[in-house]
């Protein structure tokens, strides 16, 4: 599942709210993609502050939810949040 231009939604309740809809559709249409609400809602914040920090760009404007990169998250950008 992927959400594009995932960076322009910072409201946390529209995020929700999206995400929660995707979980909904999978009890309806089940499929392998098996990720919990927590941690698609903390990879999306994760794309969202690498967007903001002007990293890689081209990967995080979007967020893709995938199972294979939901323990995956950019060294980089985590070692920026907590130098913060």
């Amino acid at each position: 599942m992927k959400i594009y231009s995932s960076y322009r939604i910072h409201d946390k309740e529209i995020r929700n709210d999206i995400l929660e809809v995707l979980c909904r559709y999978e009890v309806c249409y089940p499929s392998r993609w098996n990720r919990s609400i927590e941690f698609m809602r903390l990879e999306w914040t994760i794309h969202n502050i690498s967007y903001l920090f002007h990293n890689r760009r081209d990967r995080t404007r979007d967020v893709d939810l995938d199972n294979f990169d939901e323990k995956n998250y950019d060294k980089k950008i985590l070692n920026k949040i907590l130098k913060l």
